[in-house]
């Protein structure tokens, strides 16, 4: 039940930045209602130059996210998932300062280009008082995805692709309600570099 939650609140929260955290909370809990977008805007005080974090936890200049889980939509007011910490980072090419996506690129504007990368880190505490965490590495693979025999797994990397167009290239889970602990997914190599 957790590990789905944990998916749940991932596809959620990198819905949030695919969409330049303009998505409303229904959109934002489906991975069906994913759209994946080149629109973004530039809402907030934290934007180009000033380095600071905005009042959801967007610090666009450091790409990178830090706080609840239910404040990644960009709307302050509860919802779901408010009790789970998270801290996002990721590429200039998936969303740089200006947030503009795949920028300098033949792709720029659109939702996937060689060199994006993001990484999402996930916590909290089970109802049994046990805290749990969950980290995971996705990536755009140099060459795009190829998928010849539909398995879902990308047939260069081995990493399961999320998407359409990127695949996971780490996933950690610790949760000892579950029980589960350590690497539940990891292609050699799991480093970024390796998928430009």
């Amino acid at each position: 039940m957790k590990k789905t939650l944990r998916r749940i609140a991932l596809t959620g929260a990198l819905a949030g930045l695919l969409v330049g955290c303009e998505a409303n909370s229904e959109d934002i809990l489906g991975p069906e209602r994913i759209a994946l977008s080149a629109r973004v805007t530039g809402k907030g005080p934290a934007g180009k130059g000033n380095g600071a974090f905005d009042e959801f936890g967007y610090n666009y200049q450091a790409n990178m996210f830090n706080g609840r889980y239910c404040d990644a939509d960009r709307v302050i007011g509860g919802g779901p998932y408010c009790d789970v910490g998270l801290q996002m980072k990721w590429s200039d090419e998936w969303l740089n300062e200006d947030r503009v996506r795949c920028a300098g690129t033949p792709q720029e504007g659109s939702s996937a280009c060689e060199g994006s990368w993001l990484t999402n880190h996930q916590s909290g505490t089970n109802p049994d008082g046990k805290k749990w965490t969950y980290f995971v590495k996705i990536v755009y693979p140099s060459g795009g995805v190829v998928d010849a025999n539909n398995d879902g797994f990308d047939d260069n990397t081995g990493g399961e692709i999320i998407w359409g167009s990127y695949v996971r290239i780490q996933q950690v889970s610790n949760d000892p309600s579950v029980p589960e602990h350590g690497i539940q997914a990891l292609v050699n190599p799991a480093g970024f570099g390796a998928h430009k």
